[in-house]
């Protein structure tokens, strides 16, 4: 081959190039001249091969094959959904939300990774043991970030404790499981109010830290036999007042834990500004909130709630966010009631 070459590579994963590296001196003879394949590839997991061709000004031509293989990208999965719930009363059978937060494991620091990809190129999967409940599904982003993203949809599933595993897929690849447990009302109610003392909220309405979120709520069965219920949220953000509203109530379930009473609920709320009491402006309806809490018992000094309000799979406000979930925050000037 001669001194000047023109190089040329077929098959390269989208994204990925030929960089020139090193070309020997004049002295050194035969010559020498390098390349290395760079680039962050967009290309689906799987193998590719790849053939490189060098040409010299005279017409001579050297060839090389190889293979990159594309594995699929690190994820980190967070069940988000329902924990426990209540049939119907008289039933057997519970429609449970399964929301799983997915997160690019560029923004999990135990991976270390520092190449972000596209958590849209992931999908979620539910399944329980060999059946599958729901998916594969599309991730959706949460608040524009493209390495947070989630999916959810609606399972139905029997009385008793139901393991439910997220697989992620597609591009990516990553699993968690949850327990859920479905259980028959018998009376059961919980009630609760109070305030929070925020510190890290989450999602578009997220409140300031430091501020106070003022929280009320009551929810069960009755002698209708009918879940009824009603929640309202008082927070701070940016010099605005938001009021939270609700009392068409999805799911309410309790179980007994390692630290007391634990619940969660699940309502279709309305958010306002409610800066003028007089005049709230509605900024969003139809929203999921759900809430999870723990009743450590009287007076209530020790009793710990968690609110996450969602649009579909855009989180709308957590009172305290993690980046894949709410965290439980202590009830002050209140308490919280589980029966």
């Amino acid at each position: 081959l001669g001194v000047n070459l023109s190089v040329a590579a077929v098959g390269l994963p989208a994204g990925m190039s030929l960089e020139l590296t090193s070309t020997t001196d004049d002295a050194t003879l035969p010559g020498v001249r390098t390349w290395r394949v760079i680039g962050a590839t967009t290309a689906a997991p799987g193998s590719y091969p790849v053939t490189v061709s060098v040409t010299d000004e005279l017409g001579g031509v050297g060839t090389t094959a190889f293979t990159i293989v594309v594995t699929p990208e690190d994820a980190e999965a967070t069940h988000n959904g329902d924990m426990v719930a209540f049939t119907p009363y008289g039933g057997s059978v519970a429609n449970v939300l399964l929301r799983a937060v997915v997160r690019d494991s560029s923004v999990v620091p135990s991976y270390g990774d520092a190449l972000p990809g596209d958590i849209r190129n992931a999908t979620v999967t539910f399944k329980e043991g060999a059946t599958v409940l729901c998916g594969p599904l599309a991730v959706e982003l949460i608040n524009g970030e493209t390495t947070t993203g989630a999916a959810n949809c609606i399972a139905s599933l029997a009385v008793g404790v139901h393991q439910v595993d997220v697989y992620v897929n597609n591009y990516y690849t990553g699993m968690a499981s949850a327990l859920i447990e479905i259980a028959q009302p018998a009376g059961n109610s919980a009630t609760g109010d109070g305030y929070l003392t925020i510190g890290t909220s989450g999602g578009a309405y997220k409140a300031n830290p430091g501020s106070k979120m003022d929280f009320g709520f009551s929810t069960g069965y009755k002698n209708n036999k009918s879940l009824w219920g009603q929640v309202y949220l008082i927070f701070k953000k940016d010099g605005k007042t938001y009021q939270v509203k609700g009392a068409a109530f999805d799911s309410f379930g309790i179980a007994t834990g390692p630290d007391g009473k634990v619940s969660d609920f699940r309502a279709r709320v309305t958010l306002s500004d409610a800066t003028n009491p007089k005049t709230p402006i509605v900024v969003g309806s139809n929203l999921t909130l759900q809430a999870t809490m723990t009743d450590k018992g009287e007076p209530g000094t020790s009793d710990m709630i968690g609110f996450t309000i969602w649009d579909g799979n855009k989180l709308v406000f957590s009172s305290e966010w993690t980046g894949a979930k709410t965290l439980e925050m202590l009830v002050k000037g209140g308490n919280l009631v589980v029966n």
